[in-house]
């Protein structure tokens, strides 16, 4: 019970605890079935060591909650005594939520109040609109919710507690005492079991009670009549003709005229999954709707299904989903082969595939796992020339995890609960409500490019930036905003901000300016190559604009285009900083290409290529078209005001006014070029988030390096001293990216691992390779690397200082080993501390060996040049997934390199290595041994002295197959780690006087002060666990107030925000 007998817990410290020992249970349930006498046993165990715990009770409700489904509040202490309780934290506009109520509604038919179950929604909301009363109702009637519920507005439960995420099931005993603790959803069989046992157990002790409760349901205020609209979900215009209403609560699609007047019902009034007739088929929960010719789409929301209604044959057929919700994230099966999870919208886009006809694909807000799926009509070729089979469904943007992260490479966006969807088919875009991030995002369907449009926050894993604020990009702020449309004529994107009742108008800053190029093709009289055309045009276009250039060829009367010939023209260059929607295109076709942010001059070029031909003469001819772009700030002298030009265009105001009035010159001299492009650093950001998401450290000149690596790569210019970015330039970046600062850290420090930043990395890197479906790996694709230093004479150093002596540096050889959980040892590679490998050190290396000299990227070279075709030559299904050193240097090449040949890093947990890495058990443990008793080692004989040392060690392959097992990766366990290694931290007691008196309107007793002295260690816990008591609006508000300690908010907190200031003095010097 890792040793939680001795010591007396707090109820908060008893829950947080729960959360891990109820992982562990659960593998140790899966390691015993199907014994289920065993499983038994393993479950009253647990039930026994946490109910007899030293004060394991939670206090009661408080008094005045609202309370629904129940006639009167209920008592932990009374009505709830006697029964196991399972309370479900919850808020009402969250999808995993949502989730589990089919989980909790299963459980309540097979376990009655009478039997001793009784199940609670503590309802503690997320937005400041889910706390009305109201609304809580009408959720529990949309829901179907049957059981109690209470409107907890202020959270006190879920603080008391110390419940931190939603939703979270807390299992109480007969007497209060919390048993187990479930975070998130996907709990089905463990409800079960352990509502089972636990009734079982308890009622063997005569502790459960068979009273029953004052029930209430709210769904009896529901309306009679079914021929009003309950819960409408979304609204869709077919053809101009009709509208397509989702009836949600009455699980049905409604046809209407334009008069209101219901030309069809599809569905009935009950839940159900039927295809059929309109009559015979069922929906559950439909949501959005969209049409194609006479078939209409809908998103049956917790059918978790697409279904596609027939306006002509009058009938409803499966088009994707299997009926239950799916787990996957990636998608490729068949469409009624394929999973899905809770869409929420559907829309059609038509994709206009390598310049031929369009295709249509169905776009699908998957609000389950925070993506954006498709499903695809016909073979398609979609981004960076990915193939999808006609019929299948796959995961287009998206990485799963709930996040407003934008990203360049559509699967690494992060999204969050994806709500609405809306096609704009002329600029080729997808916009999309976010709802969980209260924002609106834009998916550029060129490329799959994701940004955002308005509201949320910078900060990607900030969920909780909301509000009602008109204004631009994050200084707009939106609530759970559920629907979006497009408007063409108006270049507007129109928004249902759901939670602030109310339709906000959003318009996009972007100006498309279209050009005509007129191309006079003429047969030259002479025979003979003429000379190339040259056509200069000069214009000015704001910055932040779109161009549309059309090419139109003009021909004289005796030349025509022969309609065999490609008629395609080019972009001969164009400008890194912007971007074009394609690169080449037909001359009745146009290319749209967007501007940058920066003022000034710049030029591009279109390339058209010709050959002329009159009977037997054919002559090339090539025309190039140059554009003289003056990108401008000129809008000022247009009228605009300096104030709003100066906003719009980012430029200061001084600066505006000096040209206007002469004090400096409006033609001012190209400075330096820009650091980075926004594409580029957009890769900076990407490769950040890569490491992190993979658990690899990153410091400072790692950052700085592969920045400089990437400016060499391209050849740029710089103001960069030698190409490598600077202090200035690092502390820039932070600032523009604070979700990347944390994650960048000044230096790697040594230190000895503790238990509990082990079992974080397990859990952490278990949901990455289930949400990659890369968890249950055969044992021939899970690998682990390894990078050792060797020193020459036979001593092994560990480490070795970068500012070591040269000759230092050449006596020490670098080796990489690499294996995989099915024995097998790849071959080595040697990296000297030489420019140039001496002749006696390449004539001993045996044939599949390889080396390398000092400047070679060492990691990079044996992937490529080792590892890859090593894949390739045993025929090992891709992808595989590859642990290394979680302090590795991984450049940004190295990434896209892995990325490309589909080999997964994961880095493993920092200071780890005896414990994680298995080519270090199996191998080098041994080997050292045997390098330690030989005889000293030179140069010229240190490859067949290594190549003898490794024929001597036994059993190999065994050996590394058991490392694997014993590490934890292969297969992928959390218990098997020898966690007695590990450093075990041990907290020292808060004790219950030094916690301040909180009254519930957050006010300290003016009486209370600190008394007592401890470390800057202890008052950092202690701020911690204060911190924890603090809702997330209040923190932050104190956090905006900190900085000259002087409370400017409500006069009720001020006393909260002092004692909060005077801790964080204690632990911090500010």
């Amino acid at each position: 019970m890792c040793e939680q007998e001795n010591k007396k817990m707090s109820i908060q410290e008893i829950v947080d605890s729960l959360i891990y020992i109820c992982m562990d249970l659960r593998n140790e349930i899966k390691d015993a079935r199907p014994d289920l006498v065993e499983i038994e046993k393993i479950i009253i165990k647990h039930i026994k060591e946490w109910s007899s715990l030293d004060n394991n009770s939670i206090n009661d409700f408080q008094k005045g909650l609202e309370w629904f489904n129940v006639s009167k509040g209920l008592s932990i202490k009374e009505d709830l005594k006697g029964k196991i309780t399972i309370l479900d934290f919850f808020t009402y506009c969250c999808i995993n939520c949502m989730h589990i109520l089919p989980e909790l509604e299963a459980l309540e038919k097979k376990y009655f109040i009478e039997d001793g179950l009784v199940i609670v929604g503590v309802h503690s909301a997320k937005f400041s609109n889910e706390k009305d009363s109201s609304k809580i109702q009408s959720a529990v009637q949309r829901y179907n919710i049957s059981h109690p519920v209470v409107n907890d507005a202020k959270r006190s439960m879920w603080i008391d507690i110390g419940i931190n995420c939603w939703p979270s099931l807390v299992i109480l005993g007969p007497d209060g005492q919390v048993l187990f603790v479930l975070v998130g959803e996907g709990h089905r069989e463990e409800l079960l079991l352990y509502t089972q046992v636990a009734l079982k157990y308890f009622k063997s002790l005569k502790k459960i009670s068979s009273h029953g409760l004052a029930l209430k349901p709210a769904a009896h205020l529901l309306p009679v009549t079914r021929d009003l609209l309950l819960f409408p979900g979304k609204v869709q215009v077919l053809r101009d003709e009709k509208i397509l209403v989702s009836d949600t609560g009455n699980n049905r699609v409604l046809v209407l005229d334009f008069d209101g007047q219901v030309e069809a019902v599809v569905g009935g009034y009950s839940r159900g999954f039927k295809d059929g007739s309109f009559k015979e088929a069922k929906f559950n929960a439909p949501q959005g709707v969209c049409a194609l010719e006479d078939d209409v789409f809908v998103a049956d929301n917790e059918n978790h299904a697409i279904r596609v209604i027939n306006l002509k044959e009058k009938t409803v057929k499966t088009l994707a989903g299997i009926g239950t919700r799916g787990t996957d994230y990636v998608g490729g099966k068949p469409g009624t082969e394929q999973a899905l999870s809770s869409p929420w919208d559907v829309t059609i886009y038509q994709h206009d595939q390598n310049n031929k006809s369009a295709v249509p694909v169905l776009l699908i807000a998957i609000a389950g796992t925070h993506q954006i799926w498709a499903y695809f009509f016909e073979d398609t070729t979609w981004w960076e020339n990915r193939q999808y089979k006609a019929k299948t469904c796959s995961a287009i943007v998206g990485s799963g995890k709930e996040e407003n992260r934008n990203n360049f490479y559509p699967h690494a966006a992060g999204l969050a609960q994806p709500s609405g969807l809306a096609v704009a088919q002329g600029i080729k875009s997808l916009f999309f409500a976010d709802s969980e991030s209260s924002s609106v995002r834009r998916v550029h369907l060129v490329d799959g490019n994701v940004t955002g449009v308005a509201g949320g926050d910078k900060i990607p894993l900030n969920l909780h930036e909301y509000g009602d604020v008109d204004g631009s990009r994050y200084r707009a702020k939106l609530q759970h905003p559920l629907g979006v449309t497009w408007d063409e004529a108006s270049n507007v994107v129109w928004v249902a901000d759901t939670y602030n009742h109310k339709i906000k108008k959003l318009r996009l800053m972007e100006s498309v300016l279209v050009f005509m190029v007129l191309i006079d093709l003429k047969l030259p009289k002479n025979v003979g190559r003429p000379a190339d055309k040259k056509l200069n045009f000069n214009i000015n276009v704001p910055k932040n604009s779109t161009l549309k250039i059309f090419l139109v060829p003009k021909l004289s009367n005796d030349l025509k285009f022969s309609p065999e010939a490609p008629q395609k023209w080019t972009l001969k260059y164009l400008l890194s900083s912007w971007t074009a929607e394609k690169i080449s295109g037909a001359l009745d076709e146009a290319i749209l290409i967007k501007t940058s942010e920066d003022v000034g001059k710049c030029k591009f070029s279109v390339l058209l290529n010709l050959v002329v031909c009159k009977t037997d003469e054919c002559i090339p001819k090539k025309y190039e078209v140059v554009f003289n772009v003056d990108v401008d700030d000129k809008d000022v002298k247009r009228g605009i005001p300096i104030r709003t030009a100066s906003r719009s265009h980012n430029v200061p105001r001084s600066t505006l006014y000096s040209k206007l009035t002469n004090k400096t010159s409006l033609e001012a001299k190209p400075g330096p070029a820009t650091y980075l492009t926004q594409e580029q650093e957009h890769q900076v950001i990407d490769w950040v988030f890569y490491l992190r998401d993979r658990g690899f450290a990153i410091t400072k000149n790692q950052l700085l390096d592969s920045v400089r690596d990437m400016i060499v790569a391209l050849g740029r210019k710089t103001p960069f001293k030698d190409n490598r970015p600077g202090r200035h330039w690092f502390e820039a970046f932070l600032r523009r990216h604070p979700d990347a600062a944390e994650k960048v850290i000044q230096n790697l420090s040594s230190r000895v691992v503790e238990k509990k930043s082990l079992r974080h990395w397990f859990l952490e890197v278990k949901q990455m390779l289930e949400s990659l479906q890369l968890l249950e790996l055969g044992k021939d694709r899970v690998y682990n690397l390894k990078v050792e230093d060797f020193v020459m004479k036979g001593q092994k150093k560990k480490k070795v200082d970068a500012d070591d002596c040269k000759e230092r540096v050449k006596e020490r050889v670098k080796v990489v080993f690499a294996g995989n959980a099915d024995g097998d040892l790849l071959p080595p590679m040697l990296a000297f501390g030489y420019q140039r490998i001496p002749g006696s050190v390449s004539k001993n290396l045996p044939e599949d060996w390889k080396v390398s000299g000092e400047s070679t990227e060492i990691f990079r070279e044996y992937i490529s040049s080792t590892f890859y075709p090593w894949l390739v030559s045993k025929k090992i299904k891709l992808p595989v997934v590859l642990y290394i050193d979680g302090s590795a240097n991984l450049s940004m090449s190295v990434m896209n390199y892995c990325r490309k040949v589909q080999i997964e890093l994961i880095g493993l947990c920092p200071d780890a290595t005896h414990l994680l890495q298995p080519i270090e058990q199996a191998l080098l443990k041994p080997l050292t041994k045997f390098w330690n008793d030989s005889p000293p080692v030179k140069k010229e004989t240190f490859v067949s002295s290594l190549n003898e040392q490794l024929q001597k060690i036994d059993k190999m392959g065994e050996e590394l197959k058991m490392a694997f097992k014993t590490c934890g990766l292969c297969p992928f366990s959390i218990e098997v780690v020898n966690y007695g290694l590990a450093l075990e931290i041990k907290e020292e007691k808060i004790e219950d006087d030094d916690i301040p008196d909180i009254d519930h309107d957050n006010n300290v007793k003016s009486s209370f002060s600190l008394t007592k002295n401890y470390s800057s260690e202890e008052y950092l816990r202690f701020l911690e666990f204060f911190e924890r008591h603090l809702t997330g609006d209040l923190l932050k508000s104190f956090r905006e107030n900190l900085q000259g300690s002087v409370f400017a908010g409500e006069e009720r907190n001020k006393g909260l925000f002092e004692f909060w200031v005077d801790i964080k003095k204690k632990c911090f010097s500010f």
